[in-house]
């Protein structure tokens, strides 16, 4: 029986080295991808430990051969078995060993032993850490290791760098650093399908770690493993001093599939054997697992400049950007993102018979779960606007509409009104063109021209804010020019008055207020700012100067990059208004100076985002600030795209509270002058006070 079984296996091996050319163009996604056990065998680890056993307390080395050659591992410590890393498309169980981390340890002694690998060597496995245990833990180790008398021959620990992440490192006795670590990190709660080989004959990097199949570090390790003939292997955990302290740096997590070859396995069998589905549950990646479906069910449609919704699919990037929709797919989060919702009930691809497969469904939904990983460098694409977002009154441009036809500009009176003859003649302009196709479309007619004393009040309140005086008033009802209106609202508009009238609207808009902080209902205001006062004239003066709504906008938002008032001897009027423009920016509620703590802080950032959207964009931005909205133009990723603009400006680490943030209204050169100016006079007045108070 013994003789029958050496002969099948024998031959079975046999077939896999055979078949090694044909598995390689295997692909990896079809029912007939190479079996895992298959794939280890052909390649012919001296052991392979699959922890198939529930119970017993022996590791069974799987590995076909005579007696001399079966490893088999004693466990130390409760033997607990978990849910593997394989997932098997049959009834057939799969499980893994959880070490504790405190006292579950495997020891195997071979004889002969075939474990003593001085030469070329590869370790694989499926590793799933959890997150307790030591910083250091040792995965599986040759040989003891005894303080002033013998290193171990060679050893894989894992190095716990936070409860979340750690990272493999193997290596060799015999030489100070003869080590290699792995680049970066792998998770805890999940397998990680781990690789290392060595080769001391090899030159160059003679030393590579792999993770999920692919290259992760390759470096070189000048040193050659002792010997350690007789000695055994132990699995989660280190053989320290069998005479005093036997097991240490014990692993927490769970092992499957470990095997160890007395050769070095070659990249392209490293990626067979991590690649085989259906049966792994390994993480998808998006050219190799994921761009296959979607090319095969959604690019029909959703492919090029022409995508249906604006939803290009072919490329990560593109699924990043969304549609009309909004982004595809959310990286790390399957329950929130659109391509899963649609695939998943069945809403893509609308054909009944093109539907996704449930394995096909759950690749996706795993993909995007573990981040969308991907070999493509992600690039930030422009976000699609739907047609509701493009045509949002705030982004549209100005336009020259067209003026009803003439036979709706005429002024129809109310029957039995006598405009009297008070009456201040009218021409129709094109605004009462619009006005009448209104009223006229309603049924409706102009009211009765007012009378000359409502005309003059309507005026000076609208552009002055001001009654009139009772003698301009006498004057205007008495002048009978037919000019005379327009003449009162040229001396409106070049009153000063007229830019405290309008003025006040643009201050109102951006939240000026005489203090920067906050008014108490007793005692004085707190936080007057020194000279806050001229933003409010700066408005004002603006309004009066007729100054261009563009450039008004260009001061107040970069004032002090449109003048060059630091090497500047004298500042002009010019540099004065426009360094003085920037008060736009403190008229946010700004209480740092009494309460510096960061939250206090970043609100100034945030209440500037958010008057920036409300006075110049007309937008109210404060719901972007924690989430997006589908049907609002602005993102989440806009709104904070548009703080980092002001966030070097403000200077968050360096802040600086209202009051210090001042800048003197005159230039270095001058202000040195009135320093020493007024330093002559400090010197004067001290010397009539020393002689005054002598007296």
């Amino acid at each position: 029986m013994k003789s029958f079984y050496h002969v099948v296996c024998r031959v079975v091996c046999v077939w896999c080295a055979l078949s090694t050319v044909v598995l390689v163009a295997t692909d990896p996604h079809s029912a007939v991808a190479e079996d895992y056990l298959t794939a280890l065998l052909s390649d012919k680890p001296v052991v392979l430990y699959r922890f198939e056993e529930a119970e017993g307390g022996i590791a069974v080395n799987s590995v076909p051969g005579g007696e001399e050659a079966s490893v088999n591992g004693s466990y130390i410590g409760k033997q607990w078995s978990v849910a593997g890393a394989l997932k098997p498309t049959t009834n057939a169980s799969n499980l893994a060993t959880r070490f504790d981390g405190k006292f579950t340890h495997i020891s195997a002694q071979a004889n002969p032993d075939v474990l003593d690998i001085t030469g070329p060597i590869s370790i694989e496995m499926w590793i799933r850490p959890l997150a307790g245990g030591e910083n250091t833990q040792c995965i599986v180790t040759k040989g003891n290791y005894v303080p002033n008398n013998g290193d171990n021959c060679w050893y894989l620990v894992y190095f716990k760098n936070s409860s979340s992440a750690g990272r493999i490192r193997f290596g060799v006795s015999g030489a100070q650093n003869a080590h290699l670590d792995q680049s970066g990190e792998i998770p805890t709660d999940k397998f990680t399908h781990v690789a290392v080989t060595f080769d001391p004959l090899t030159a160059g990097n003679n030393a590579h770690i792999y993770i999920n199949g692919e290259l992760n570090k390759g470096g070189r390790i000048d040193a050659k493993a002792p010997s350690r003939a007789g000695q055994p292997i132990t699995i989660g955990a280190l053989s320290y001093d069998p005479d005093k302290q036997p097991f240490i740096q014990h692993f927490s997590g769970d092992l499957d599939e470990l095997a160890i070859y007395n050769h070095v396995l070659r990249p392209g069998r490293v990626e067979i054997h991590f690649k085989q589905l259906p049966e792994l549950d390994r993480v998808p990646h998006f050219e190799t697992d994921i761009q296959p479906i979607l090319a095969a069910h959604c690019y029909d449609c959703h492919e090029g400049s022409e995508a249906e919704g604006g939803l290009d699919v072919t490329s990560l990037s593109l699924l990043l950007r969304g549609g009309e929709g909004g982004p595809a797919i959310v990286r790390g989060n399957a329950a929130q993102s659109i391509l899963v919702d649609m695939v998943v009930h069945g809403d893509m691809p609308p054909d009944d018979a093109d539907r996704l497969s449930d394995e096909q469904i759950r690749w996706i939904r795993r993909w995007v779960d573990e981040g969308a990983p991907a070999d493509e460098e992600v690039q930030e694409l422009p976000r699609q606007a739907t047609q509701q977002q493009t045509e949002h009154w705030a982004f549209l441009p100005l336009t020259q509409p067209n003026v009803p036809a003439a036979e709706n500009r005429r002024f129809s009176q109310p029957v039995g009104v006598d405009a009297g003859t008070d009456a201040v003649p009218h021409s129709p302009t094109a605004i009462d063109a619009f006005v009448i196709q209104k009223l006229t479309e309603h049924g409706l007619g102009m009211s009765p021209e007012t009378d000359r004393r409502r005309l003059i009040r309507r005026m000076y309140f609208d552009l002055a804010g001001l009654p009139p005086p009772s003698q301009e008033s006498d004057q205007f009802s008495s002048d009978q020019r037919p000019d005379a209106p327009e003449r009162l609202l040229d001396r409106l508009l070049a009153s000063p008055h007229f830019g405290v009238r309008w003025g006040r609207h643009w201050l109102d808009i951006v939240g000026y207020t005489d203090t920067i902080s906050f008014d108490d209902d007793f005692g004085p205001p707190i936080g007057f700012t020194k000279g806050k006062w001229l933003y409010r004239d700066y408005v004002v003066k603006s309004c009066n100067e007729d100054k261009p709504y563009s450039r008004f906008l260009q001061e107040q938002l970069a004032g002090d990059e449109m003048v060059d008032w630091r090497n500047a001897e004298r500042y002009t009027p010019e540099i004065r208004d426009h360094l003085v423009a920037t008060g736009y920016y403190r008229c946010c509620e700004d209480i740092s100076l009494e309460d510096p703590r960061p939250f206090i802080i970043w609100s100034v950032l945030h209440d500037t985002v958010s008057q920036i959207g409300t006075s110049v964009m007309g937008l109210t931005l404060t719901c972007a600030r924690c989430h997006s909205h589908k049907f609002e133009p602005v993102s989440q990723q806009d709104y904070y795209s548009l703080m980092a603009l002001m966030t070097p400006a403000l200077n968050v680490p360096s802040w600086k509270n209202p009051q210090a943030r001042a800048l003197p209204d005159v230039s270095k050169v001058t202000l040195g002058e009135i320093n020493r100016h007024n330093g002559e006079l400090d010197k004067q007045v001290a010397g009539v006070t020393e002689k005054i108070t002598a007296i």
